[in-house]
C-alpha cells in the first residue's frame, strides 16, 4: 500500500492555528507525523472502494424509488405485477421452507 502523506492548506493552517492554538511550527510538524497517526489508526479504505459504494448506494437509490413507484401504483402497470408476483413466491418460499429443529 502507497505511503499516505497528507498536508494542509493554508486555510487549514490557519484554522488549527486559531482556533486551537498551535505555532507555526506545531502544524509542520503534526502535518509531517499525520501519516504515521493514520497508520496508526488501523488500515485505510482505498479510494476505488469509496467511489465504488457511492456509485451503488446511487444505483440502490434508484431501484429503490422504482419499487416504490410500482407499489404506489393506482392502476397495475409491468413493474407492479412483477412485484405481486415476487411477493407471491417468496410467501410461498417461507411457507414451504424447512425449519430447524429447535424452533427459530
Amino acid at each position: 500500500m502507497a505511503a499516505i502523506t497528507p498536508s494542509f492548506n493554508g486555510d487549514e493552517r490557519g484554522r488549527l492555528q486559531h482556533k486551537h492554538g498551535l505555532t507555526t511550527q506545531q502544524a509542520f510538524w503534526l502535518e509531517r507525523r499525520l501519516g504515521v497517526i493514520l497508520d496508526e489508526l488501523g488500515p485505510h479504505v482505498p479510494m476505488d472502494d469509496v467511489l465504488a459504494l457511492r456509485d451503488f448506494g446511487r444505483k440502490f437509490d434508484a431501484v429503490r424509488e422504482r419499487m416504490y413507484r410500482c407499489m404506489g401504483a393506482t392502476r397495475p402497470s409491468p413493474g407492479a405485477g412483477a412485484l405481486g408476483h415476487l411477493s407471491i413466491a417468496a410467501s410461498d418460499i417461507a411457507r414451504t421452507a424447512t425449519r430447524p429443529d429447535d424452533g427459530t
